[in-house]
């Protein structure tokens, strides 16, 4: 006789470090996307993304300097993205397991929609917000 294996059960924090893992993939992969898009239609490099394990940085190769960093804390489920040379400019997000998504103080953001905002942010001339 065979013995039976039972299927194993992940307690809610694994469940939510996977989510944050599988939305970081998620965010990772668009947002490098959109790079190659924007490289791709210039017809030129002009931005060039260099990442790490939960750290991705773009920077502008031409043009005035322009930086973005993201660093994901899985543990805490909190994005922090600084913008800038100086990197003083700072957003904070939470991560809402539940929603796939991101909050930053009332907004929710998916991760179109954090692409969207983070790269307007990022090619807005500096005094313009």
């Amino acid at each position: 006789m065979e013995a039976g294996f039972a299927p194993a059960k992940l307690d809610s924090a694994e469940v939510e470090d996977r989510t944050a893992a599988t939305f970081w993939e998620s965010l990772r992969q668009r947002l490098s996307s959109v790079v190659r898009d924007c490289n791709c239609a210039a017809g030129e490099t002009i931005w060039s993304i260099t990442e790490a394990p939960y750290t991705l940085e773009v920077r502008s190769i031409t043009g005035p300097p322009a930086l973005l960093k993201l660093l994901f804390d899985t543990g805490r489920k909190r994005l922090c993205c600084k913008f800038g040379v100086s990197q003083t400019c700072r957003w904070r997000f939470r991560f809402l397991a539940d929603r796939m998504a991101l909050r930053r103080a009332a907004t929710i953001y998916s991760v179109e929609d954090l692409v969207n905002a983070i790269l307007d942010r990022l090619v807005t001339p500096a005094g313009a917000d």
